[in-house]
């Protein structure tokens, strides 16, 4: 888990400052925000959207590497590294900007506020590219802050296609750092081949966290309460079985505990529709 005597290091305190600074204006925007149901729904699609961009272009294309130095563990840093970037900041500030319905010169000043902090990080070698450019930034931080508009207006009209993914988003949200923390302190490996690479794990650690969300939410928005509940629990204990049949999970630490957090993704899911739905 988290090095406390790492907190000190002089990587990880741009991170803290960026993400106290970002946290501050998410509860800015809760306090002058009246329909706060309507703004969790956005706050966790947006982080879900941020996850799942991140999964393919953080565990697949190596595009970057973050150095927060909060954990001993190089590639579990990394993961947190983008937790941070991917759970607080840009999604933070993109909630911000639809709840006050901002302007393009509002976004275009958050936009270059990003460039800079990602210069800046570079510069401090707390994060680096690998194949990435400023410009992909640049053209995509504006993007998602429309994503989130188009959004939120859909939201608000209670559109079918967007009530439904926003579940399923705020099931991968929850998923996803829930299964860090297990993975952090050393709860599950996934290992799919002969030898356990961390690579390896986080290649298969976001397709498991999609099922997860995946059958979470099929389930609970196809079956009564109770049903749901239960099929829920059954069927991801069968992708579990699948999974540990194929050799892909190599060690499950604690099975009440992973019981325990299936029934919480569960429960979570559950209270996510009803602040959909209710």
């Amino acid at each position: 888990m988290v090095d406390m005597k790492r907190i000190s290091s002089r990587n990880t305190w741009p991170y803290l400052i960026l993400g106290v600074i970002q946290s501050l204006l998410l509860l800015f925007t809760f306090y002058k925000y009246n329909n706060k149901k309507q703004l969790i729904v956005l706050v966790l699609s947006c982080v879900g959207f941020a996850c799942i961009f991140e999964f393919v272009n953080l565990n697949y294309l190596r595009a970057y590497q973050y150095k927060p130095r909060f954990l001993k563990n190089p590639y579990l840093d990394n993961i947190f590294g983008a937790i941070l970037s991917q759970v607080i900041y840009i999604p933070f500030t993109a909630v911000f900007l639809s709840a006050f319905q901002a302007g393009w010169k509002l976004k275009f000043f958050f936009t270059a506020y990003f460039a800079f902090i990602e210069l800046t990080f570079i510069y401090m070698k707390v994060y680096q590219h690998n194949w990435w450019k400023l410009i992909y930034t640049v053209i995509l931080i504006p993007t998602f802050f429309k994503l989130s508009d188009v959004w939120l207006f859909f939201l608000k009209r209670k559109n079918v296609v967007v009530r439904l993914l926003s579940l399923f988003c705020m099931s991968t949200a929850t998923t996803v750092n829930i299964l860090f923390g297990l993975t952090a302190s050393s709860k599950i490996r996934f290992k799919p081949g002969k030898t356990f690479t961390w690579h390896n794990h986080f290649k298969i650690e976001p397709l498991y966290a999609l099922t997860i969300s995946f059958v979470s939410t099929l389930f609970i928005k196809l079956f009564k309460e109770r049903t749901a509940s239960v099929s829920s629990f059954l069927a991801l204990k069968a992708v579990d079985y699948v999974m540990n049949q194929l050799h892909v999970i190599q060690t499950i630490q604690n099975k009440w505990l992973h019981n325990f957090y299936h029934l919480f993704i569960i429960v979570m899911t559950r209270y996510y529709y009803r602040l959909i739905y209710k």
